[in-house]
């Protein structure tokens, strides 16, 4: 081969692989943009939380916060908020929102930058504010618009100064007592449409019920000023559970279903008569019944002369037609609402805390005869009612 030829050899081979590694780069060009485009990346902007509405005439102090993918620039410390109208020409007002727990922040370095701003700041001469929300070093810009609606808010009402008694006696029962509260709302008196105290008696976690606070009809005597509300009781009124710790939440209620602060309060009704048994007042249950699967309802109304809060359990005990005691004996009843689970479903009981105790049982094809059943009430200290008996005939 001359030198020519292997010249020429040459300069085709590096050629090739020039044209190669030109195919190549071209190659992984599409392959990252391809790439890009299945996984953008990521915004630093996430979301804006701000009303949806302001009112025009009413100034009020509101949250704005931003939330942001701050693992991307860990290094930011603040973001610029600049308020626009609809013109988007200058700002009316420029605030810094941060994530430091201050200035309306709840908790440090959790990515979401917060502010709270006051309506009056960005209000506009136009119906609708445009926010812009920017940061150093990130080459982004995050909108969001908040609607001014022409004219006055109707505002909650705001509930303060509480007075009850922080005891009674509920050997006290012909007395009367008292709690007041303070209402006012933005709109003048007229806007109240109620005001009223959620009770919960001892050891519920949910209210048994529900008192209303007047401020017409109330002797002028009594009401203390001209945002006065007024509950008048007696012991009887209030403590169906007896001794104990009553809870009260109060609140009040507007015109447009706006609802108001909430106070709460309590109530410890106490007595010094002798802690005597519970009594079973009557029994409600079926006198006969066929001999096939059937669920009867059985039911025993307890009192207590220390409240119903003294009755620990009632139950009763079941003897089949030969006297014999039946097995699963005792049989628990509850007071409930058929709240609670128990093993075999609910209780069956209808009103929780009225002091009617239920258990539902079932006949399961059982021996034709005459059965008794016992009912007891025990309260806290110990103490058992007198047995109450009812016969059911199966037949």
């Amino acid at each position: 081969m001359n030198s020519n030829c292997y010249s020429k050899y040459i300069y085709v081979i590096k050629y090739c692989i020039l044209l190669l590694t030109l195919l190549f780069a071209v190659k992984c060009s599409e392959n990252d943009i391809t790439s890009n485009d299945s996984y953008p990346p990521l915004s630093f902007f996430k979301e804006a939380v701000v009303p949806d509405t302001l009112y025009t005439v009413t100034s009020e102090d509101f949250l704005v916060q931003v939330k942001t993918e701050k693992s991307l620039y860990s290094n930011i410390t603040y973001i610029l908020m600049k308020a626009f109208d609809t013109s988007y020409e200058l700002p009316s007002s420029i605030d810094t929102l941060h994530d430091n727990a201050y200035f309306g922040d709840i908790v440090p370095g959790d990515g979401i930058f917060s502010r709270i701003i006051n309506s009056a700041q960005i209000k506009s001469n136009t119906e609708e504010c445009i926010l812009e929300f920017s940061t150093p070093l990130v080459n982004e810009i995050f909108l969001d618009t908040i609607l001014f609606i022409e004219g006055e808010k109707n505002l909650p009402p705001v509930i303060s100064n509480l007075i009850l008694p922080n005891t009674v006696s509920l050997d006290s029962s012909e007395l009367k007592f008292y709690i007041f509260l303070d209402v006012i709302d933005p709109q003048g008196k007229d806007d109240i449409k109620e005001v009223k105290g959620k009770v919960y008696y001892p050891y519920f976690s949910v209210p048994s019920l529900v008192i209303t606070l007047k401020h017409y009809g109330i002797p002028p005597e009594i009401i203390k000023g001209e945002n006065n509300y007024v509950y008048i009781f007696q012991t009887n009124d209030m403590a169906k559970m007896g001794t104990g710790e009553y809870s009260i939440l109060f609140y009040a209620q507007d015109n447009k279903g706006n609802l108001s602060n909430s106070l709460v309060g309590s109530i410890y009704f106490y007595s010094d008569i002798e802690n005597l048994p519970p009594v079973i007042e009557y029994v409600n249950a079926p006198d006969t019944i066929e001999t096939t699967t059937e669920t009867i309802l059985l039911e025993a109304m307890v009192t207590d002369v220390n409240g119903i809060g003294d009755i620990e359990i009632v139950y009763f005990d079941s003897y089949l037609p030969d006297g014999n005691p039946a097995e699963g004996n005792p049989f628990y009843m509850y007071d409930d609402g058929s709240e609670l689970s128990l093993p075999w479903g609910n209780s069956g009981d209808k009103i929780k805390g009225d002091g009617i105790y239920s258990c539902e049982v079932t006949a399961d094809n059982p021996v034709k005869g005459n059965y008794l059943f016992r009912f007891y009430a025990v309260d806290k200290v110990q103490n058992k009612s007198e047995p109450v008996e009812h016969t059911i005939v199966i037949r």
